[in-house]
């Protein structure tokens, strides 16, 4: 009774005192829950320090290897920069000796042929005005480097009268970081050409020689009338060279011996019997009449011949013939063949003259150029002046070498087939064709003195572009009005007069690179050193 009565008032079967342990009522507190509590409290207090503990030395490791990974590029770009220091030494070098063409007297050509033909790198050491094996070593903070830079000789081809070496410069380096035990290491090829003896004029891109040639260089230089552009695949050897001494040859009697087929002439004359005979006239001792004669012996057809001035020199493409018209006051001749092969026709005054075999690619004028330019063949074979600039007259694969004994004058464009241009530089690689045009300063025959001057016209257009090795022994001058005129292979000049016009000269990339012999062309005056060429050919990396 006791027990319902209290379970009336307090709904519960337990008096009061005697409650049953279980789940507490709201508000009271209990020992047990507040353990839970206080256990999630220390996991996660634990938790959370061990995620911060790890963040921490996640950060450290991260900042380690970020540093070792920075230490490393550091390590490596100190043995590049041992590369480049070195190629920088070295650029410095041949720059400070090569700037004038450096003169060879006999014996010490004779020296270098001899260490040459021995496999030997004395033309090369005094190319560059040093000698290898080259060691440099520099520090910038705590980086340090050293380098050692060798040279040999890959080949030689010995062409009278000169000698062409090609060597391989190897640069190794080793870099170094302050505190750490590793070293780097890189490397750098480079091709070095050189070249000695009397060197064909054609191989210099510009040579300004003459008494005032530094101080005239320079004054064309600062104010913008002469550019000389540099070399697309990276050559690293001067591109304009001057000197005091008059290394231009006015005597174009070499020319006329290979025209004719014989090593040399006499060191007195060609006698003018035997230059008779060999252009088909009687041999006799007297002058050669005016006139265009092809130059023939047993071995075939050689050069071309022409005694007098020429009112102009007319250089044109039939189909696949190159054809070259010659015009004076006494008529007209057109010689038409195809290059490297025959037939060969030669058309005169007198009537048709062929050959199984084509000419030598000589045409040597004992006397004066009026125009030279580039023409078009009408139907007929005619050949006539071109009006428009941009027509090519050279056909692609044939070398001609046009001397004129006394002044040369050029009226147009002289461009090759089938080269392209990017903007203003053709591109030459896989051609074969090449343009030399020299101005002697004396006559072939007597010997006597001549202006050796070559001239832009007046009548060339504006923009005139040349793809040839000009060589005046006289000068070389633009006449006119302003032009913008750009030469695709080289300048040798003894004087310098572009006026209010614009030079700008390109290499003939294709000689530096040894690909292609030199056409016929007058040699210096003198022997002489050149550093021909002087780039880099591959990268090696090693750690």
């Amino acid at each position: 009774m006791k027990r319902r009565f209290w379970a009336k008032i307090y709904g519960s079967r337990t008096e009061p005192g005697h409650e049953r342990r279980g789940r507490p009522r709201f508000g009271q507190s209990s020992t047990g829950r507040r353990g839970t509590v206080s256990l999630i409290a220390v996991f996660l207090l634990l938790l959370y320090s061990c995620l911060g503990l790890g963040l921490v030395l996640f950060s450290d490791g991260f900042l380690r290897f970020s540093q070792a990974r920075r230490d490393a590029l550091r390590l490596e770009s100190a043995a590049e920069g041992g590369v480049k220091d070195s190629l920088a030494k070295l650029v410095s070098w041949s720059a400070d000796k090569t700037s004038e063409p450096a003169r060879l007297f006999e014996e010490e050509l004779l020296a270098l042929w001899a260490d040459g033909s021995g496999g030997g790198i004395l033309a090369a050491e005094k190319a560059m005005g040093l000698a290898f094996p080259f060691l440099s070593n520099s520090a910038s903070g705590n980086l340090s480097w050293s380098a050692t830079a060798a040279c040999r000789l890959e080949r030689r081809r010995e062409e009278d009268p000169y000698v062409r070496s090609d060597y391989l410069v190897a640069i190794d380096a080793r870099g170094r970081l302050t505190g750490w035990p590793p070293e780097s290491s890189a490397g750098l090829d480079l091709a070095l050409s050189v070249m000695a003896g009397r060197l064909p004029l054609s191989c210099f891109p510009f040579l300004l020689a003459g008494a005032e040639a530094n101080e005239a260089a320079a004054s064309l230089l600062e104010d913008g009338r002469l550019t000389l552009a540099p070399n697309r695949r990276g050559n690293l050897a001067p591109r304009g060279l001057v000197s005091p001494r008059s290394l231009v040859t006015a005597d174009a009697s070499p020319l006329l011996a290979k025209a004719m087929k014989v090593r040399s002439l006499d060191p007195g004359g060609i006698s003018l019997a035997i230059l008779r005979q060999a252009l088909g006239l009687p041999a006799v001792d007297e002058p050669v009449p005016d006139g265009v004669y092809l130059i023939r012996n047993d071995s075939g057809p050689g050069g071309i011949f022409v005694q007098g001035d020429l009112d102009s020199l007319l250089l044109g493409i039939d189909g696949g013939r190159q054809v070259v018209g010659f015009v004076n006051a006494a008529g007209a001749w057109r010689l038409s063949f195809t290059p490297g092969l025959g037939p060969l026709d030669f058309q005169t005054p007198e009537g048709l003259v062929q050959d199984a075999q084509p000419p030598l690619g000589i045409i040597l004028v004992n006397g004066a150029i009026g125009s030279l330019s580039a023409a078009v063949v009408d139907s007929t074979g005619n050949l006539e002046a071109a009006s428009s600039s941009g027509l090519p007259c050279l056909r692609d694969g044939q070398s001609l070498t046009i001397v004129s004994t006394d002044e040369l004058v050029i009226d147009s464009d002289l461009l090759h087939e089938g080269v392209s241009w990017a903007g203003s530089v053709p591109y030459l690689k896989d051609k074969q064709s090449q343009l030399v045009v020299y101005a002697a300063g004396r006559d072939v025959l007597d010997g006597s003195e001549t202006r050796g001057d070559i001239k832009i016209g007046s009548n060339a257009p504006v923009d005139v572009r040349i793809q040839a090795s000009l060589t005046a022994a006289g000068s070389f001058s633009v006449e006119g009005a302003a032009k913008s005129v750009l030469v695709s292979g080289g300048v040798q000049t003894a004087f310098l007069h572009p006026g209010a016009s614009r030079l700008t000269i390109h290499p003939d990339e294709r000689i530096a690179d040894g690909w292609l012999a030199p056409a016929p062309a007058p040699s210096a005056a003198e022997p002489v050193l050149l550093l021909l060429g002087f780039s880099p050919r591959a990268w090696r990396e090693r750690t």
